[in-house]
């Protein structure tokens, strides 16, 4: 399934919702979504990323604080040479392609 795919399916499931029933999330998920449909079908957003792209995420922007936490979080449960999950934050998958350029 292409991202374009995925988030029409989400938009349509959470349509089917009646509005009364909506939680906010879902409401927020809906505005993104519907957003994100009318950018791809008025040419802004070009399509699906190349497979060696990285992934469209959602993540938040961390202050100096969580950064650094995040990173310690990698240092202390990433097995350097193994797979970086694509969904983990970037500063954590930073962490770790940092990690494994040190075993080189």
């Amino acid at each position: 399934m292409t991202v374009h795919q995925y988030i029409k399916t989400c938009n349509r499931q959470i349509n089917d919702i009646p509005d009364e029933e909506k939680t906010e999330y879902e409401k927020q998920v809906l505005r993104f979504t519907t957003h994100v449909l009318k950018n791809i079908k008025g040419g802004i957003i070009q399509g699906d990323p190349e497979p060696e792209e990285e992934p469209l995420t959602l993540h938040r922007i961390l202050d100096k604080q969580e950064e650094e936490h995040f990173r310690q979080w990698a240092r202390k449960n990433y097995l350097p040479g193994t797979d970086i999950p694509r969904v983990w934050h970037p500063v954590v998958r930073e962490e770790c392609k940092k990690m494994n350029d040190e075993q080189q």
